[in-house]
């Protein structure tokens, strides 16, 4: 999870979700771990590649509910049950990269041009 807190990377989230918030910035790594090694390796060196595995006709779908299979495995292995306290996250300090304007199109297409081309108009 650390190493794909980037901004480039929250960018790509922003895109194809149509807004990240920090809490679905999260639910999108733990989506992107769900993919398998092979996309996630290409998604953190180059964001860009998420478009090889994203649809922008299924929706709001790169999110959660990898996050619920994440806690039932620690609820197994702990033997812990849903009145257990699920350890918090710890995200690094700081983002990876330069910080940008998600909301530029410009921008978005210069950094990220086959999501852009997928997901903006025009």
């Amino acid at each position: 999870m650390a190493r794909a807190y980037t901004n480039d990377l929250w960018g790509a989230a922003y895109l194809i979700n149509g807004g990240a918030s920090d809490d679905g910035f999260y639910y999108f790594r733990c989506w992107l771990l769900g993919l398998g090694r092979d996309a996630y390796e290409a998604a953190v060196a180059d964001p860009d590649s998420l478009a090889d595995v994203v649809d922008p006709d299924d929706g709001d779908l790169h999110e959660a509910e990898t996050y619920g299979a994440a806690r039932q495995a620690w609820m197994d292995v702990a033997g812990a049950d849903e009145d257990d306290a699920y350890p918090e996250p710890r995200e690094p300090e700081d983002l990876v990269g330069d910080e940008w304007d998600f909301d530029d199109e410009d921008e978005v297409r210069r950094r990220l041009p086959r999501l852009a081309a997928m997901y903006l108009e025009g």
